[in-house]
């Protein structure tokens, strides 16, 4: 695994501000009659298929897609079924995991003499995409492995047409979607530094090779969030949903649009949703929190902020609630904070709180001496002196 995993990002090293691809075409043709090629990239002067073999098995309305390490046999890969639909909207793709019935097919391709025999590597794409709706000739760009280090990917272009699809086709698909991850890479560093609109340049110059892709919809929703273009952003978010519903952090984007609005009741809605699809993620908790705070519910935001809490204990360091653009009340905010750090034997943040809280307008102490999670914070000196 290690080794076939190595092979793979040797590869991937050579992606960042790449300007040429190489690439290894492989393509079906389909009993529906539709093409599917693929383009699995490399750059400059390391081609992919020296390391890497693969193929495409045609199904009847799909292809077993599969990559294997030349060297130790070690392979993965997935599925692709594509249906046609009216003349509007002539595919839709759907991407899975491989099906373990396509393992036979695999060590008959890889056989040969000497060979090491092929073995299933648990491994799988960064992110398989929704089912997309694609048009004559459109393709979609999967981010097969990362490394953890760098960020670099290994990438995988598919392409569908009604027509067969000739290397010259693939080559030029494959150098757009280098360009455009190209343009992603550089824009994520952009959104890293708070350089919105530099970013959204460069999520624009995507968009017609990632048209279909929620992702890239969901980060031009946050940059124009940002740049404070509501309208753009809402619109940006609504795209993504409508090709991933299940995509958690657009709805939870969206959320933060609606607080934003001091639309309460739908940024509530909004992170529910987001958390019904990832509920480990803390920072959906906490805005649901500070959601319920902004509608009076001191209760539910006191156990979204728990939950948030639990799920990471530095996530209110990390990551405070923008309490005046978020309708959120400073005074009760600010008590519910310490309430949880208190309970949790954070006396430090506790007492931060509780003196922004002070300061913000609190003056019932006695709430604070009756409430038992604020018990062992009583005996700390700073407490009476806080109060005073």
């Amino acid at each position: 695994m290690t080794r076939w995993t190595a092979a793979l990002l040797c590869v991937a090293a050579c992606l960042a501000g790449a300007r040429t691809a190489a690439a290894d075409f492989a393509s079906a043709r389909l009993d529906n009659g539709v093409s599917v090629g693929f383009a699995l990239l490399g750059s400059g002067p390391s081609d992919p298929s020296a390391a890497i073999g693969d193929t495409a098995l045609a199904r009847s309305n799909g292809v077993s897609r599969i990559l294997w390490d030349r060297e130790t046999g070690a392979y993965f890969g997935y599925e692709v079924e594509v249906r046609r639909q009216r003349a509007s909207r002539p595919f839709r793709v759907t991407v899975r995991p491989l099906d373990p019935a396509a393992e036979g097919s695999v060590r008959e391709r890889m056989a040969c003499a000497g060979c090491p025999p092929p073995a299933p590597l648990t491994v799988a794409p960064v992110r398989y995409p929704a089912p997309q709706q694609l048009g004559e000739g459109d393709s979609l760009t999967l981010e097969l492995l990362a490394n953890p280090t760098t960020g670099e990917r290994i990438l995988d272009v598919v392409k569908v047409s009604a027509r067969p699809l000739a290397p010259d086709t693939m080559k030029v698909a494959a150098q757009r979607a280098l360009e455009s991850w190209e343009a992603v890479r550089r824009a994520n560093e952009d959104v890293a530094r708070g350089g919105y609109r530099s970013a959204l340049t460069g999520y624009l110059r995507a968009l017609p090779v990632q048209r279909n892709d929620p992702v890239i919809h969901n980060k031009l929703g946050i940059c124009y969030q940002n740049l404070g273009e509501r309208v753009s952003a809402r619109a940006a978010y609504a795209r993504a949903l409508e090709l991933d519903g299940g995509y958690a952090e657009a709805w939870n984007n969206r959320g933060t649009l609606d607080q934003m609005e001091q639309r309460f009741g739908r940024a509530v809605e909004s992170y529910r949703k987001a958390i019904s699809l990832k509920p480990g993620v803390a920072n959906f908790w906490k805005n649901l929190g500070s959601g319920y705070l902004s509608q009076g519910r001191e209760t539910q935001a006191l156990e979204a902020y728990r939950e948030a809490f639990r799920l990471d204990p530095n996530i209110f360091e990390r990551q405070p609630v923008a309490v005046d653009a978020a309708g959120v009340n400073a005074v009760a905010h600010s008590y519910l904070m310490a309430k949880v750090l208190a309970a949790s034997g954070q006396s430090d943040g506790a007492l931060a709180y509780l003196r922004r809280a002070r300061d913000a307008g609190f003056r019932d102490f006695a709430k604070v001496e009756r409430d038992p999670d604020f018990r062992a914070l009583l005996s700390d000196p700073r407490y009476d002196a806080l109060r005073r």
